[in-house]
């Protein structure tokens, strides 16, 4: 029995080792996401400013 109690205790700390911590990835993607979008709208308000200057010469 004893065998029996200590081959649960090894595969419980194996399942706990195995186990990787939060590295907020999650918070990453978004801010990817949000500094791609602010660059293309930045991007974009360039070409419509420069057009506007052509169309006013």
């Amino acid at each position: 029995m004893a065998d029996h109690k200590s081959a649960g205790a090894v595969a419980e700390s194996k399942s706990k080792k195995s186990t990787l911590p939060q590295t907020g990835e999650r918070k990453s993607d978004l801010s990817i996401l949000a500094g791609s979008m602010a660059m293309l709208l930045g991007l974009a308000s360039l070409f419509i400013g420069r057009k506007k200057k052509k169309d006013e010469n």
